[in-house]
């Protein structure tokens, strides 16, 4: 029983980033390129063997893609990264020659992709059993958390301190009453200095 509860997390986990890749995708230029900045900050944070350098973030969707490596087909996150870097090493120069000329949407694609994976292996690295939300990544990047507040929030979520980690619904007027007054007090100082 216990073994199928942690499968069912971990595969909702590395199961939610195409899901989470696909809703970064279909942002505007401006939040779309906040989300990748944040998660840059993020991916510092990481581990040095779950860390995708910026200039990798649409090689390494590219890769996984051509290479028919899908997350869900992982145990964790960091084996995803781990395979799809060390494939990432042997691109044939015909693949090489198609990742150059990707189009612009090819190219946001698969960065959003990368992004979600980001996102996700931090929450893995924190030990959070459950994917990081696209609420949680779009709404902390719009009232400019940095990746140190990030993850105390993470954290404090995993540890029961906030109900939620979906700023977006907060945002958005979305959470029940007690949820909300909670969530505002918690995100009081951050969204006061915004103003």
């Amino acid at each position: 029983m216990v073994f199928g509860l942690i499968a069912a997390a971990i595969g909702g986990v590395v199961g939610a980033i195409s899901t989470i890749g696909s809703s970064i995708l279909g942002l505007s230029v401006s939040p779309f390129l906040g989300i990748v900045s944040f998660a840059m900050g993020i991916a510092k944070l990481l581990s040095p063997k779950n860390q995708i350098e910026p200039r990798d973030y649409e090689r390494f969707s590219y890769t996984a893609d051509i290479k028919d490596k899908k997350p869900e087909n992982y145990e964790n996150v960091s084996s995803y990264i781990n395979d799809v870097k060390n494939s990432m090493k042997e691109l044939t120069p015909v693949e090489e020659q198609k990742l150059e000329n990707l189009s612009e949407e090819e190219k946001k694609r698969y960065k959003s992709n990368t992004v979600a994976t980001i996102f996700q292996a931090f929450g893995e690295e924190i030990g959070l059993e459950e994917p990081i939300s696209f609420g949680a990544i779009k709404g902390a990047a719009e009232i400019k958390m940095n990746p140190t507040e990030f993850k105390k929030m993470i954290e404090d979520y995993k540890n029961n301190k906030i109900p939620t980690m979906d700023v977006d619904a907060y945002l958005d007027n979305e959470l029940d009453a007690d949820d909300d007054v909670a969530m505002y007090d918690y995100l009081k100082e951050k969204l006061d200095k915004m103003g």
